[in-house]
């Protein structure tokens, strides 16, 4: 462990931009904002809208310049779900309402190409946007919870919160493989290596080959105190390892 953070709003999403420079956290209650942090943990900026319902979910693009984020909109009552495009700290540039294709998104990606993945776990479907928001393709998938795509663009990954295993399709949704992984998975990342890391109420963080295999797991305890119900969870290009770790009110940053 290299840096504890407190993060004193309960949080369910969390990524970095590639090159490991600024972490970019969603808060679901007070003030319901993203905050952006550097990667020592220092606080930059939030933004957002005070009244979206809270944040569940954020994904950075891999140039850096634009974080994606899934919004509750409680006040509408007709869209549960919307997605945010914000320059990074300047302000929401997009925002475009998930509904009619769901209304319970829980996860959010984006590739190299400027492509949107969202997870839904009440339609139990992963739909896939191009960058101009048009709707591309979807596919059927369980209890779909986090969500990541490879930096290629080419594999993407869904953490099963309720089946307890992490699926993996092709960027056009078909089925490749999936193995079993700790209880209540809800967030997963990959890195440059093909390498996929796993967190979730099992309260153990995970670290796979692409197919599958288990390479190591780690339970926190090396900060003093083990894991407490995390739901997010990301990665750099330079081995790091940031984990959410909701139920203890920080973020937590490991080397590998």
């Amino acid at each position: 462990m290299t840096w504890t953070v407190p993060f004193n709003d309960l949080g369910y999403g969390i990524a970095v931009d590639r090159p490991g420079n600024s972490v970019y956290l969603a808060a679901a209650i007070s003030p319901m904002k993203i905050r952006k942090y550097t990667s020592a943990g220092t606080f930059v900026t939030e933004f957002g809208e005070a009244d979206a319902g809270g944040y569940i979910a954020a994904a950075v693009n891999s140039a850096g310049t634009s974080v994606f984020s899934i919004a509750g909109y409680t006040a509408n009552a007709n869209v549960n779900s919307g997605v945010r495009r914000d320059s990074t700290g300047a302000g929401a540039d997009l925002f475009w309402e998930v509904a009619p294709w769901g209304k319970n998104v829980r996860g959010v990606a984006v590739d190299g190409s400027g492509n949107t993945y969202f997870t839904d776990a009440s339609d139990h479907l992963v739909r896939k946007f191009d960058s101009s928001n048009a709707l591309v393709t979807s596919w059927p998938c369980n209890n779909a919870y986090g969500i990541a795509v490879d930096p290629a663009g080419s594999f993407v990954y869904v953490a099963t919160a309720w089946d307890n295993v992490i699926r993996k399709y092709d960027s056009n949704g078909v089925f490749q493989t999936q193995w079993a992984c700790g209880g209540f998975p809800t967030g997963v990342a990959v890195d440059n290596g093909g390498r996929v890391f796993v967190i979730g109420h099992s309260d153990r963080a995970e670290m796979f080959t692409t197919n599958g295999v288990l390479l190591t797991d780690w339970d926190g305890g090396d900060s003093g105190m083990t894991f407490s119900v995390p739901d997010g969870i990301a990665v750099d290009f330079f081995n790091h390892v940031y984990v959410l770790d909701t139920g203890n009110n920080r973020v937590l940053k490991f080397s590998y």
